[in-house]
């Protein structure tokens, strides 16, 4: 409202209407819904052998946990 004083009422009124009353830093507030986040943490591949092992290739896998 104090930033818009002194501007007429329709530029003040479009201005109400298009946001831009008050701009406002968010550093360092908490800001709603903002919360919600998951970390996207790749896994290493783990290569398993299946040719030349020893016992030949025709039998189970080893197990990796």
């Amino acid at each position: 409202e104090e930033d818009l004083k002194g501007l007429p009422q329709d530029e003040a009124d479009m201005m109400k209407i298009m946001g831009f009353g008050n701009f406002d830093s968010s550093k360092g507030k908490k800001v709603k819904g903002n919360d919600i986040y998951v970390a996207n943490i790749p896994k290493k591949r783990r290569y398993r052998q299946y040719m030349n092992r020893r016992g030949g290739f025709n039998r189970p896998l080893d197990f990796i946990a």
